[in-house]
């Protein structure tokens, strides 16, 4: 090989290396991790705000993208320098060859926001549906004080976009969301003072 190819190809190797770095903080959190990064100290509900789940949750699905992207350069790089012989054309116009360029990179991008925003929105749900849960599992035994089924009611709507509908009792309400998160609600749980103060 070539020693252009050679110092491409270990410049290749250096940037995806440098990417892996400059990522893996971000990559590694975990729902729950971003629900403890967010936890306020000191809150009447003890919830964490939408916003900063939603904030954290965004960095980790741009950067997810972001590796792609430098993964996806690093392989077309190491085929590049690897498997394609000089003498091979595919498009003779190197304006051709930039405006194809254009148009690959603009419909990866288009896809990859698509994605990007998918992902960011399913890692704040599952992060909302840890928190509720991680709420409940405080909150939703013994006696249930109407302070703390308000709690699930306010963050539930917070954190789940999901709301008591007008028909529907309190306390079936919270067995619906307990349900949703993953909450088993312990059989010997009372909500008599709930429903004695409607």
């Amino acid at each position: 090989m070539e020693l252009h190819k050679s110092l491409s190809l270990l410049a290749a190797l250096f940037g995806l290396i440098g990417a892996v770095f400059l990522s893996k903080g971000v990559l590694a959190l975990t729902p729950k991790a971003i629900v403890y990064l967010t936890s306020p100290k000191y809150s009447t509900l003890d919830f964490a705000s939408k916003q900063n789940i939603l904030s954290l949750a965004t960095q980790k699905a741009d950067t997810l993208c972001g590796i792609g992207y430098v993964l996806l350069a690093f392989l077309i790089q190491v085929i590049s320098l690897i498997f394609v012989r000089n003498t091979v054309f595919l498009i003779k116009s190197r304006w051709m060859v930039f405006w194809v360029a254009m148009a690959i990179i603009a419909i990866l991008t288009v896809v990859a926001s698509i994605v990007n925003i998918r992902y960011r929105d399913y890692i704040a749900l599952v992060a909302g549906k840890n928190e509720v849960k991680d709420y409940c599992t405080k909150h939703i035994k013994g006696v249930v004080e109407s302070a703390y089924a308000n709690g699930v009611e306010s963050g539930s709507e917070e954190l789940l976009d999901l709301k008591r509908e007008d028909s529907e009792l309190q306390d079936d309400f919270i067995k619906r969301i307990s349900e949703y998160v993953g909450y088993s609600i312990p059989k010997d749980t009372d909500f008599s003072k709930i429903l004695s103060d409607k």
